[in-house]
């Protein structure tokens, strides 16, 4: 039988430095926004990432141009 080992701290706020650094979880967020603020919400939540991802992609692009 495996024994589960908790994992420290210190590990858990290196893995979150890593997908902050890596845009992870701002992806996640932006996803998540896109998502709640859906008129019609998608059959299948899950699918919703990969069915969205262009589009989250191009308002992130946007977000993130200079606006003049």
């Amino acid at each position: 039988m495996a024994h589960y080992r908790p994992v420290s701290e210190s590990k858990r706020e290196q893995f979150r430095r890593y997908l902050e650094k890596a845009g992870v979880l701002n992806s996640l967020t932006n996803v998540l926004v896109a998502l709640y603020e859906e008129q019609e919400k998608p059959n299948n939540a899950l699918e919703y990432p990969y069915t969205a991802d262009t589009t989250v992609s191009q308002r992130n692009q946007m977000q993130s141009s200079p606006r003049k």
